[in-house]
């Protein structure tokens, strides 16, 4: 898309393929020489990036990982253009699904979502890793915050939510590797939202009651089912040829400000709604 662009990166890692790399942001002595800006730090970082670079910097695009904080934090007003990775959206199924329910009476759904914590990250010691951390910002809640992301965007916005999370195996540290809450919507549909980081088998499911129709969804398998009664159709969706393709899509997004990518608003509403969860649901520690 931008075959010219000069790309630096601030990293604390050793990056020799890479002509530029800064160990901070500080280090940088002009940041409003750059157009577009990703960050990819830890959770706990987030926030206080996000003050530096609207000190720093105005009118510039850039993309937060997600969640865009660790909990929710009031912002009334900004000088640069944020958004928030919520790279799902643009998965094949996803896509698929957004403009195909509105022409569907939605009753209710089960969203699913869990893989066992060490196979996340191969090579990677995730006992020391954010996700085991509340205070780093892990927790599946926020970790496979994707799930509430798409669900709001298919269904409305929670209006209540109650349930239970809590620490329920023996993976090391105090997030919670359990989720599950039912919520209601804007738009009455009754959602059942389940996360967890235990599932030796990784899942990633969404299943929809309809009015007269079922529809069942596999991010992995990469498949739509639709039955009425004993009728079965399995919907064409797109392959997914590159395990990268849907941050691509994303970055294309951001760049063209097509509408399409998670905003700043929205991104604090996740964390809004993820924050009420846990006031609202049973802990178990």
């Amino acid at each position: 898309m931008f075959p010219n662009a000069l790309i630096h990166v601030v990293s604390r890692q050793q990056l020799p393929e890479v002509a530029f790399v800064f160990q901070d942001l500080e280090q940088i002595i002009n940041l409003n020489v750059y157009d577009y800006y990703v960050l990819s730090s830890e959770t706990e970082k987030h926030y206080e990036q996000f003050l530096y670079l609207e000190e720093k910097v105005v009118g510039k695009t850039i993309l937060m990982e997600k969640p865009l904080f660790s909990s929710y934090k009031p912002v009334f007003s900004t000088k640069n253009s944020w958004y928030v990775g919520y790279n799902l959206r643009y998965h094949p199924v996803i896509t698929y699904l957004i403009p195909a329910l509105k022409n569907e009476k939605i009753l209710s759904a089960q969203v699913y979502a869990g893989q066992y914590l060490p196979q996340w990250r191969p090579n990677t010691d995730y006992s020391q890793s954010y996700s085991v951390s509340k205070i780093k910002g892990g927790g599946v809640l926020l970790d496979l915050s994707h799930e509430i992301d798409y669900s709001i965007k298919m269904f409305g916005d929670f209006e209540k939510v109650q349930g239970f999370v809590g620490h329920i195996s023996s993976l090391p540290g105090d997030s919670e590797d359990y989720a599950s809450f039912i919520g209601i919507t804007s738009n009455r549909v009754m959602v059942n939202l389940t996360l967890d980081y235990l599932s030796q088998v990784p899942y990633r499911k969404i299943i929809i009651q309809c009015e007269g129709k079922t529809i069942t969804a596999d991010l992995i398998s990469n498949t739509v089912v639709s039955e009425i009664g004993s009728k079965i159709k399995n919907i064409e969706i797109e392959s997914i040829s590159d395990r990268n393709q849907t941050y691509i899509e994303m970055h294309k997004s951001v760049l063209v400000k097509d509408g399409c990518a998670c905003s700043l608003h929205e991104g604090l509403e996740i964390l809004k709604i993820i924050d009420k969860i846990k006031l609202e649901s049973y802990e178990r520690s």
